[in-house]
């Protein structure tokens, strides 16, 4: 937690939009090296120097050596070599990020980025587009005009965040994505992305539903925002998938904004059109809630549910196992620790990840694995929450 007495800056620009500035000095280092910065670290290549955002080793698997002293971050070299301080690291340089929102998912991710800086100087800002392309737009050329070093993006319409990274990258800015929409390839507009693979996870969602349940009928699928990308990529997988259970088909295809109530409104259409639905499937946690909630005010049991991602509110609605049944579940905190420490390399050695795209880890979670899948892959670090959500 940081100093009770610490508040961060409040910046309001000329268009009305709001950044926050956190100075990561002020978190206390209170977490050690883990599995996800070193997931970040491990794709720059065993020659590569590892900057850690904490000094010490969880020891799960770790192959560096760090300072346990906990006095700022470590630097330490792959081939074991011994660790050098770098208490200083980030002195008089910002990392701002650009985020589609500010749900559940979006506050989880920016705790995660958080976790990566702790115990540096860097400086963080940032700003949420209320899931708005426009407000996107402004807000990334108002962190722009800040002149960060870096900047993660965890885009709302791909088109946007895509040309708002061309204007970054062209002012020198190091800029990163957050949640990259394709298999493949790479892009002169970003330095590196994350990515969880949605076509994985769509045939995920399928085999669940198909195999698992073994389901004849119906399905009611709830997705994000259009043109995002990210929603398309996980139908994509689905469709794929259910062509191994021909007797389960797709009814309707309705997006849910990534919102509890957007999508409670959508599933009520969908389901006075296909009352006889037998399944639904939605593509973020926050609107597997409301889906649940909305299926709980009716009593209504006889639909398998099966969510993604994943939030607190969540937890418990998959444990009970009776109107969410399952998730494809990966943490968006493991997304923002592992792309804020691509930052942190990049800034401070000057090394791009071997591979421009860096893989999230995704489980099918069931009432029975949920707790275990969490403990494996937490959802949020809530010690960073109080700076997170100065950003709204």
């Amino acid at each position: 937690m940081t100093d009770d007495q610490y508040t961060p800056k409040h910046h309001i620009q000329k268009d009305g939009t709001e950044l926050f500035e956190i100075d990561c000095s002020k978190i206390k280092l209170d977490v050690l090296l883990d599995r996800k910065q070193m997931l970040a670290a491990s794709a720059f290549g065993l020659g590569a120097l590892l900057l850690a955002a904490c000094g010490g080793s969880s020891g799960g698997g770790a192959t560096t050596a760090s300072d346990t002293s906990g006095g700022g971050a470590t630097s330490s070299d792959t081939s074991g070599g011994g660790a050098t301080s770098s208490a200083g690291v980030g002195e008089g340089q910002t990392i701002a990020a650009s985020f589609n929102g500010f749900n559940v998912y979006v506050q989880q991710e920016a705790t995660g980025i958080l976790k990566a800086l702790a115990g540096t100087n860097y400086k963080f800002i940032g700003a949420q587009a209320n899931f708005d392309a426009k407000i996107e737009i402004s807000n990334i050329e108002n962190l722009i005009v800040q002149q960060p070093d870096a900047l993660l993006i965890l885009p709302n319409v791909a088109a946007g965040a895509n040309a708002g990274a061309r204007k970054a990258t062209a002012a020198g800015i190091a800029t990163i994505n957050l949640l990259w929409p394709e298999a493949t390839g790479s892009s002169p507009d970003y330095i590196a992305v994350t990515r969880v693979d949605g076509v994985a996870g769509g045939k995920m969602m399928a085999d669940y539903l198909g195999k698992d349940e073994g389901l004849k009928g119906q399905i009611l699928v709830v997705t994000g925002v259009p043109g995002q990308g990210f929603s398309e990529e996980i139908l994509k997988g689905l469709q794929e998938g259910l062509k191994s259970y021909p007797d389960l088909t797709i009814a309707d295809v309705q997006p849910g904004f990534f919102q509890a109530g957007p999508a409670q409104e959508v599933l009520q259409q969908m389901l006075t059109a296909t009352p006889d639905a037998v399944a639904v499937a939605d593509f973020a946690a926050e609107m597997g809630v409301g889906i649940a909630q909305y299926l709980k005010q009716r009593d209504i049991t006889n639909l398998k549910h099966i969510t993604s991602d994943g939030n607190s509110q969540m937890i418990p609605w998959l444990k009970e196992g009776k109107y969410l049944t399952a998730c494809r579940y990966y943490s968006s905190a493991d997304q923002g620790q592992v792309g804020g420490m691509i930052a942190r390399n990049y800034l401070e050695t000057g090394a791009k990840p071997a591979e421009f795209i860096t893989l999230t880890e995704q489980l099918l979670s069931l009432p029975s694995t949920i707790d275990a899948d969490v403990a494996k892959l937490p959802l949020i670090y809530p010690e960073y929450m109080d700076q997170v959500k100065q950003i709204a």
